[in-house]
């Protein structure tokens, strides 16, 4: 009874390392796959940090340009 719990329990110990291996194998395969991804991410926000840094000198070169298109909002009251 002993030995068969033994036996029992030895396999199973062999079970769960096969499994460990096999499952870093997968994911050790899946992480270019994960690196790649977020590569595509970081170069598609460096674009968008592009695109507004330039539509954002565009404006201040427009307002720098011609101060009145702009007039200031300091009214608090549309009646003054």
């Amino acid at each position: 009874m002993k030995t068969s719990l033994e036996l029992d329990l030895k396999k199973m110990e062999e079970n769960s390392e096969v499994e460990k291996a096999e499952y870093s194998k997968r994911f050790k395969k899946k992480i270019p796959e994960i690196e790649k991804i977020a590569e595509a991410k970081r170069e598609k926000i460096e674009k968008l940090k592009e695109q507004k840094s330039i539509n954002l000198k565009k404006m201040s070169e427009k307002l720098s340009a011609n101060p009145n298109a702009y007039p200031p909002k300091t009214k608090t009251c549309g009646c003054f």
